[in-house]
């Protein structure tokens, strides 16, 4: 897990249930909300003085001094990143802030939300207990093949039910023959095998919170890793086959642009360095023998490409905090450049793999969100025409030289003109730029979709975390919202493979 994953955070989901009322009114106001890192809040009970204690609202005297909300006011101090209470508390108490969000309200105006290591209220240790932990652990999906059967071997209720899933996957292995010509029908074929196991295992499961969508989601994954690790073998070399021009293709082009700069991508100077780390791990891509973990592994892609890029920035003392944050925009071609150097291959049947044989996945998660940045690079990679060098440096002099010009270099350039600007690009515009704009348009398309989410209060990535998807439950109005990641998907997708993927609404 993360620093704290929100969406198992009993504070956070009071603040957007039973005490709605005072979260929307701290958003309104732009009050900093302290929230309690869940391992910190078992055994706590969240009452009205709780909320109050940890919604804070700035000293219009002192910078650095804050005041607990309702009628009796406590105060409490803030210096870079420890938090001390003072005047007002019976108990003096020094907590550590762990992550820095900024999240904004439905004015779209920002307030912070801190992770800290413990509640400003003393706890006795001895009322905590070990059952948030539990559950916490029973309903974070696991990564791995091993992990996901061990799960399932977890239930003793699971054993009969397992052996007759086995026996469904032999099956399979020895009578049904995957066809490259008609993969659709063993993506069907897989898909219900896959439900089917996941709905007799859900009969015969006794655990009391079964019935939350959470376990069900993590079934789910479990379920699917464990039948795809066993037909890997039979199914992932014939998508292979079915789709070895385009590997070959991509692979190529790979090849010869072996040596290209972060510069002639249209990288911020500031993003230009090395990324070992996650060159590292994804050419760990093909070993990896599930879609799931196939996923999981460009999240850490991911991840690896925002430490690298802040270290890279704190050791220019400038990381990546507040607004200075790593944007969709700013991975693409960074993705594009870890591509490139991991000498990756199979990447379009790769990218087939994980969208057509992956059911449980949620279109809002942060594995979905990986997803789609990938598919972007892909796609980037794919149809974009790339110049020599030397072609290159001499349009970007002619740019400077006539403003009527494109400039030619990168997918940022296009993102930060104008939308005018954008769509009336001139006559002599190359192929290269009008990829980047087609790119550059569904980008933004998806860029609105987020945005609409963090006008509900959605957290930025800031101070202590990486790059990473917001949890899910992160506004009480998500739950109301089309589960998509908004027209930039849709557009690739009828570019690509045509199909939807992933859990459907």
């Amino acid at each position: 897990m993360e620093a704290d994953d929100l969406d198992f955070n009993p504070f956070y989901q009071a603040l957007q249930d039973q005490y709605h009322t005072a979260y929307e009114y701290a958003q309104e106001k732009c009050y900093t909300i302290c929230v309690p890192e869940t391992s910190s809040l078992e055994g706590v009970e969240i009452n009205n003085r709780f909320v109050e204690t940890h919604i804070l609202k700035p000293s219009p005297f002192f910078q650095g001094q804050y005041y607990t909300a309702g009628r009796k006011e406590k105060a409490v101090f803030l210096d870079e990143d420890i938090l001390q209470t003072g005047e007002g508390f019976s108990q003096k108490v020094t907590a550590k802030v762990l992550v820095e969000e900024k999240a904004y309200n439905k004015e779209y105006k920002p307030f912070k939300l801190l992770i800290v290591d413990q509640p400003l209220i003393p706890t006795p240790r001895s009322k905590r207990n070990s059952v948030l932990s539990n559950l916490i652990e029973i309903f974070t999906p696991k990564k791995t093949p091993t992990e996901c059967r061990e799960f399932l071997q977890s239930f003793p209720e699971h054993k009969q039910t397992l052996s007759n899933i086995d026996t469904t996957i032999q099956q399979f292995k020895k009578n049904y023959m995957v066809l490259k010509d008609y993969m659709d029908d063993a993506v069907k074929k897989i898909e219900n095998i896959c439900v089917e196991a996941r709905q007799n295992l859900l009969l015969v499961n006794q655990h009391p919170h079964k019935s939350d969508q959470r376990f069900e989601d993590a079934l789910s994954v479990a379920v699917e890793s464990y039948i795809l690790s066993e037909l890997n073998s039979k199914v992932f070399p014939v998508v292979c086959q079915k789709w070895k021009k385009e590997d070959e293709h991509l692979q190529k082009k790979c090849q010869s642009l072996e040596g290209i700069t972060g510069e002639q991508l249209g990288l911020k100077a500031n993003l230009r360095c090395p990324l070992p780390s996650a060159v590292s791990e994804m050419s760990n891509l093909n070993q990896k023998c599930t879609p799931h973990e196939k996923l999981v592994c460009l999240k850490t892609v991911l991840d690896f490409i925002a430490e690298d890029i802040n270290k890279h920035c704190m050791a220019g003392s400038q990381g990546l905090s507040g607004d200075n944050f790593l944007t969709s925009d700013d991975l693409i071609p960074l993705l594009v450049t870890v591509i490139i150097e991991s000498k990756s291959s199979h990447l379009w049947s790769n990218l087939y793999y994980m969208e057509h044989f992956n059911w449980a996945m949620s279109t809002k998660d942060d594995l979905s969100f990986s997803l789609v940045t990938f598919k972007a690079a892909v796609e980037y990679l794919k149809t974009t025409k790339f110049e020599p060098m030397k072609k290159m440096e001499k349009e970007k002099q002619a740019s400077k030289q006539n403003a009527q010009v494109t400039k030619p270099a990168g997918l940022p350039h296009l993102l930060l003109a104008s939308p005018a600007d954008k769509n009336n690009l001139p006559s002599g515009a190359s192929a290269m730029d009008r990829q980047l704009e087609k790119i550059t348009r569904m980008l933004e398309e998806s860029t609105k979709e987020f945005a609409s989410v963090g006008s509900q209060g959605l957290p930025r990535h800031g101070k202590g975390s990486k790059y990473r998807a917001s949890p899910s439950a992160i506004s009480p109005e998500r739950q109301d919202r089309t589960e998509k990641l908004g027209e930039f998907l849709s557009a690739l997708q009828d570019d690509m493979f045509g199909n939807s993927y992933g859990k459907q609404s």
